[in-house]
């Protein structure tokens, strides 16, 4: 009998050990679902506040290249308020200051004017407005003339120059066709 009480024993203790697991078990469940909960927000609070001040950065992003603009723009005001018909070249002094002051705006900004005096003809930093006809068949694909300057912030052109393009036309009156 004894073996008979021993084996309903360890079934009484194994019993009492599985209805005790799942309680652990439970328990340590409601915790990891409460941490897990908690997180959750935690990271959803983080992505607000991210959108948050992302949204503030976008809105005052530009605000210290503004105020290196406005004293310039209030120069330029100021330079309109008091043109002079009886001095004219002091006029024109402030002026080329204030464009000196742009300028000088720009190369701390890292923008760069595009070169196209003298240049061959490039679609990566130019746009072609219009085809001028040469007889020199050196001029062509070269810049005849700028129509607006370009410019390039860093390596990115951020305005292409537009630009009056010279191509060679062949003596029988066609213009060859170069598909470079």
């Amino acid at each position: 009998m004894s073996t008979t009480t021993s084996k309903a024993k360890n079934k009484e203790t194994k019993n009492q050990q599985n209805e005790a697991s799942p309680m652990v078990k439970l328990s340590d469940y409601q915790e990891l679902d409460n941490k897990y909960k908690r997180a959750l927000a935690d990271q959803q609070n983080l992505e607000k506040q991210h959108q948050k001040d992302r949204s503030h950065y976008i809105k005052y992003a530009n605000e210290q290249l503004l105020l290196t603009i406005l004293p310039i723009y209030n120069n330029l005001k100021l330079a309109y308020k008091h043109f002079n018909l009886d001095n004219p070249s002091s006029w024109l002094d402030g002026l080329k200051y204030i464009i000196n002051q742009f300028k000088d705006i720009l190369k701390q900004e890292n923008v760069i004017e595009i070169e196209t005096n003298n240049q061959p003809f490039n679609h990566h930093y130019m746009e072609a407005v219009e085809i001028i006809e040469t007889d020199n068949k050196e001029q062509d694909n070269m810049v005849a003339e700028e129509i607006r300057p370009g410019y390039k912030l860093a390596d990115r052109v951020i305005m292409p120059a537009r630009v009056r393009v010279y191509h060679y036309k062949h003596q029988n009156g066609s213009m060859p066709l170069d598909h470079n």
